[in-house]
């Protein structure tokens, strides 16, 4: 299996036909068809039934699909991140910074940005990856990782943890969810949704759920895994997810939309930088003293309008 045949399968689904899926790439419709039959053969099951007018996917294509658009994304927002990659010159100073999230859409794309977004405006130029609430910990301490950003506070001794802004918090559903049209949500409308926490995001669920809970709305969280098929089939039974709410990096995976919480609700989570209390780097205390400079506190519109003004300026570079 290889990512052109992954795309190709995704335009079948979403235009209905071998030819209109061929114009999107194009290639010739026997070129598609032949790319979809070598992974049924691969697989020894069938992903679309062949009508005369068109195709449609079989029970297990429409699972397939549903993973298939996640890998899509996924390898456009690493193949933006290799693309736009600069190599630091000998003797400059590198910030290995760690993003305290688990994968997900969009991930290369806020790479970019971000590191963008660091060399511009402090000279440093910055690599940053990914972690687990653990492994930002592990990484923090051993020294592996110069600094942290984190949704939610990090409150573990050896740890220095400072505020940078606020995000607001917002919920995840299915695109055919009755509330999929709402610009907004209000905590009263959680009352007849089961709802759910961002797996391996520990830091950032303990913010929120103790700012619902300052709001009066107790919530008991319903289990669920970091895992696509566990992600579609809540969300498919009406689930909802309480996640952060930042619109550049909405990609509306998974058949999903995010919205967020009426302003006025204050239901909102800390962006925090945490870095090794012992000895930080100089590197460290120049981005600490960026962000702490008056009006540099950042928001969901500031943070929004950093990756995609960064985006815009490595996309033309």
């Amino acid at each position: 299996m290889n990512i052109n045949q992954v795309k190709y399968y995704i335009s079948a689904v979403d235009c209905g036909s071998f030819s209109a899926a061929a114009a999107e790439h194009y290639i010739t419709a026997q070129g598609v068809s032949k790319a979809i039959a070598d992974l049924e053969h691969e697989f020894g099951l069938q992903l679309l039934v062949r009508k005369n007018r068109g195709v449609e996917p079989t029970a297990f294509g429409k699972e397939f699909y549903k993973q298939a658009r996640v890998t899509e994304l996924s390898f456009d927002s690493l193949e933006q991140f290799a693309r736009n990659y600069v190599e630091a010159p000998d003797g400059t100073p590198t910030l290995d910074l760690l993003i305290c999230a688990p994968s997900f859409i969009g991930m290369g794309r806020v790479s970019t940005n971000v590191a963008a977004f660091v060399r511009k405006n402090l000279g440093i130029n910055t690599t940053v990856s990914y972690g687990s609430p653990s492994q930002c910990l592990t990484a923090l301490k051993s020294g592996s990782a110069d600094a942290a950003i984190s949704l939610g506070e990090i409150t573990v001794p050896g740890i220095d943890c400072d505020p940078i802004g606020m995000i607001p918090c917002g919920i995840l559903i299915a695109k055919s969810h009755p509330f999929a049209a709402m610009k907004s949500i209000r905590i009263a409308d959680l009352d007849n949704l089961s709802i759910a926490l961002w797996p391996d995001h520990d830091f950032f669920n303990a913010a929120a759920l103790k700012r619902l809970d300052q709001k009066g709305a107790a919530i008991g969280p319903a289990p669920i895994e970091a895992d696509v098929r566990d992600f579609t089939e809540f969300l498919g039974s009406g689930g909802a997810l309480v996640v952060p709410y930042i619109s550049a990096i909405d990609e509306g995976g998974i058949q999903s939309v995010s919205i967020p919480f009426d302003r006025s609700e204050g239901i909102a989570t800390p962006l925090c930088l945490s870095n090794r209390s012992l000895n930080p780097a100089p590197k460290v205390i120049a981005l600490k003293r960026f962000f702490k400079a008056a009006k540099r506190f950042i928001s969901e519109s500031q943070a929004s309008e950093i990756l995609t003004q960064v985006q815009h300026v490595s996309n033309t570079r």
